[in-house]
């Protein structure tokens, strides 16, 4: 599987979000000037399309014939990093609540966080919620996220279940003679699937609610895919591509909501820009620099999960300001080497006895 230099690229996403958050405490200067861009809701959109791209790619080239082994790997891949924080979220929101005897905290949001927060419901849906308007059937009460991000990390894993089921359906319901062309018309429906689905969604959606938020952002994924399959696969789904990005920045406008033409120009332009360097890099080759790409996109998931719990500090004990908001990323960027330092090397080896090869360190392999 071809290396996609984009780990850089991809930490400079997860440093969006981090900025997007953190512009809540860094007075309101650097707040208007972030938040003018919502860099945050565009970086995501942007993984959601890389993660279209790099997971179809991984398809077919690790994981044609092993959905079980796609599945396992994917869900070793960002559910083991989630776990412990979400543990050691718990443990500390519970401590603070106790020792303190503080009815509530700020969360990272307009919102507050709670001993109603910490209820088994709220708990199990942390760990297990996947969709929009459901869940688990004990685990239905989605009050509110703790202190680590979860609804990208569920909207992704369902992505991969979609995949899985594709898989599934080439694998055991199609002639093993066919089963490569039975994989692009799997994939070619999913992709023709998801267009018509967000595009239901995008017109049925809810303004001013989260609701509206998840069909915005699910249609990037079958962008990415179908610049996958265009570049590398079938060339004749290239007339997708546009429509795509048409209802990608439709969903993009509904995602936030009613926000000034001038901000969301800006917000636009930000988006296909960031897309276009993802798909027009996609070939670039920098060996040297290689080493470093690889640690900057394992950085960037953990840099992603682990800075909200920094901002809530922050937001909650230090203050705000200039200064403060400095300090905070670049504690979050600390705090986010040392997280990979402590859990990569192991999820690095579990995945690679899941997948049967060493992928993470091939010298012309992509993570998948």
């Amino acid at each position: 599987m071809k290396y996609r230099y984009w780990g850089a690229l991809r930490f400079f996403l997860a440093l969006l979000v981090v900025l997007h958050h953190f512009r809540v405490i860094g007075g309101p200067t650097i707040n208007s000037a972030i938040g003018f861009f919502l860099p945050g809701t565009v970086a995501v959109m942007v993984f959601f399309a890389l993660s279209g791209f790099i997971i179809l790619e991984a398809i077919y080239s690790v994981y044609s014939d092993r959905p079980g082994r796609f599945i396992a790997n994917r869900a070793i891949r960002i559910l083991a990093p989630y776990y412990p924080l979400l543990i050691g979220s718990i443990a500390l929101l519970s401590t603070y609540l106790f020792l303190s005897g503080a009815p509530n905290i700020e969360g990272h949001v307009n919102n507050v966080l709670g001993w109603n927060d910490l209820s088994a419901e709220n708990i199990g849906s942390n760990a297990f919620y996947l969709w929009v308007n459901g869940g688990f059937p004990f685990f239905h009460e989605f009050r509110s996220e703790l202190l680590v991000p979860f609804w990208t990390v569920r909207i992704e894993f369902a992505f991969y279940l979609v995949c899985f089921a594709g898989l599934c359906i080439a694998k055991y319901l199609m002639p093993k003679s066919s089963r490569p062309a039975a994989i692009d018309r799997v994939c070619l429906a999913a992709v023709i699937a998801t267009a018509f689905i967000c595009s239901y969604l995008l017109i049925d959606a809810r303004p001013q609610t989260w609701d509206a938020l998840y069909p915005g952002i699910v249609t990037f994924f079958p962008l990415g895919a179908a610049a996958f399959l265009a570049a590398e696969r079938m060339q004749a789904i290239k007339f997708a591509i546009p429509i795509l990005l048409v209802l990608s920045v439709i969903g993009f406008h509904g995602s936030v909501w009613s926000v000034p033409w001038p901000n969301f120009t800006a917000q636009c332009v930000l988006l296909i820009g960031l897309l276009a360097a993802a798909y027009f890099t996609r070939n670039l080759e920098f060996p040297a620099f290689k080493a470093w790409d690889v640690w900057l996109g394992s950085l960037s998931y953990s840099l992603y999960l682990t800075h909200i719990i920094v901002q809530i500090i922050f937001k909650n004990f230090i203050g705000n300001g200039p200064v403060v908001f400095l300090a905070g990323v670049i504690v979050s960027l600390g705090f986010a080497i040392l997280y990979q330092a402590m859990t990569q090397p192991l999820i690095d080896r579990v995945r690679d006895a899941v997948r049967g090869s060493p992928i993470n360190r091939s010298p012309k392999a992509a993570t998948a």
